[in-house]
């Protein structure tokens, strides 16, 4: 292992900084209780919308994590937060395995990066397939996403009832983001990946 890339000593005064340097970043990352010394090890394809999930007093109060828990309890002042390090997308899975291995963290469940117990997920694995998911066919779309649906759609009542042709999916395609293609390709390889490590695991 690695030193760690960066200590953020208060991840309350600290939260700012913390947005700023880790967006768009895939890596490992710990958070510290300072009072009992309990350790939590995470990862992420995108570290800066994890900790979005950490800051949300909804997530927290309403997803079922030790860690979330913990954080409500002592509140994030009392924790700090280490970039462990940062790593392709593909690599996250087996680096956060080599950290539970070696670190032992105290607020992690399921020592398994990436795993679900008897088939039965863990909030953390949950969280990053449902950020592997996110627009793909027949998955739930969030509040906001909803929202936006919504409102895009007032005023525009020349789909309702019509079927797009070939030539209109193809504008369509071809005015995504070349930015947002790529990220959903990651995300897919990501979940691919995790899905090939829990067979090997299994099977050993």
């Amino acid at each position: 292992m690695t030193a760690p890339v960066k200590v953020y000593e208060n991840a309350e005064l600290e939260k700012k900084n913390i947005f700023l340097e880790n967006k768009g970043k895939a890596g490992i990352y710990m958070w510290t209780n300072k009072i009992n010394g309990n350790r939590y090890i995470g990862s992420s394809i995108n570290i800066f919308n994890r900790m979005l999930s950490y800051y949300s007093i909804s997530h927290l109060t309403s997803v079922n994590m030790v860690i979330n828990k913990a954080l409500l309890k002592y509140g994030h002042e009392n924790f700090s937060l280490t970039i462990l390090e940062y790593c392709d997308n593909l690599a996250v899975i087996e680096r956060e395995q080599l950290y539970f291995d070696n670190l032992k963290p105290e607020y992690n469940v399921l020592p398994l990066a990436g795993s679900s117990g008897s088939f039965i997920h863990t909030e953390e694995s949950k969280l990053k397939m449902r950020e592997a998911r996110i627009g793909k066919p027949g998955n739930p779309h969030s509040e906001e996403s909803k929202s936006m649906l919504s409102k895009s759609a007032i005023g525009n009542t020349n789909r309702l009832g019509k079927k797009h042709t070939e030539e209109n999916k193809a504008k369509i395609s071809a005015a995504q983001p070349t930015s947002q293609k790529v990220e959903v390709r990651d995300l897919l390889e990501k979940l691919k990946h995790v899905i090939i490590q829990l067979g090997r695991l299994l099977k050993g």
